[in-house]
C-alpha cells in the first residue's frame, strides 16, 4: 500500500473517531457504502480475474478501481448518482460518445481504441473512463474529457452529497 493511502485510511479513521466523516480510501468507501441503504456492493473479484481482463484487453486498469474490485465487483451509489461497473460490465468507449471532446479526428482516430467506460455518474451520460495505461478520467458532458483520481472522485461526491 502507497503512502497516500495510508494517508488516506489514516485520515478516514480520525474522522470516524471525531464523528466526522469527510475522507475515506476507496476501501473505507467501500466499508461505508456497504452500510447504507441508498448504495449496492457486490461480491469482490479476484486478482486473477482481473489480470485476465488486463491481459485480454491489453490495458492496465487504474490502481484504485482494481482495489475496489477486490473488495466489490461495482457498486450502485445515490451518493454521485450512478455507478462503477463490474469488471464484466467494462466496455470499449464508442467513438460517438467521445468524438465530440477531441479537436481534430486524427487525434481521436489515435485514442478512442485506447478508452474503457469503467461507470457513470450523475445520470446525465456522465462518465467513468480509464485508458489502457491506467489513467482515470472523468467525461461530464458539459466541460469534456479530464484525467482525475478515482480517490478523489469518490471523495468529492462524498463530501458535497
Amino acid at each position: 500500500m502507497d503512502s497516500a493511502m495510508n494517508e488516506l485510511y489514516k485520515m478516514f479513521s480520525e474522522a470516524i473517531n471525531n464523528n466526522n466523516i469527510k475522507s475515506g480510501s476507496v476501501h473505507e468507501i467501500y466499508k461505508l457504502y456497504s452500510e447504507t441503504e441508498s448504495e449496492k456492493t457486490f461480491p469482490p473479484v479476484t486478482a486473477e480475474k482481473i489480470e485476465n481482463w488486463e491481459r485480454l484487453h491489453n490495458a492496465v486498469l487504474p490502481e484504485e478501481y482494481k482495489e475496489f474490485l477486490l473488495l466489490s465487483d461495482g457498486l450502485e451509489s445515490d451518493i454521485f448518482g450512478g455507478e462503477l461497473f463490474s469488471l464484466a460490465d467494462i466496455e470499449q468507449c464508442p467513438y460517438e460518445e467521445i468524438e465530440e471532446f477531441f479537436e481534430e479526428a486524427d487525434e481521436l482516430s489515435n485514442e478512442k481504441k485506447n478508452y474503457f467506460i469503467i461507470g457513470n455518474y450523475i445520470g446525465d451520460g456522465s462518465m467513468l473512463l480509464c485508458d489502457s495505461n491506467g489513467n482515470f478520467y472523468e467525461l461530464d458532458h458539459c466541460v469534456g474529457i479530464e484525467e482525475s483520481d478515482l480517490l478523489y472522485f469518490l471523495e468529492y461526491w462524498y463530501k458535497n452529497k
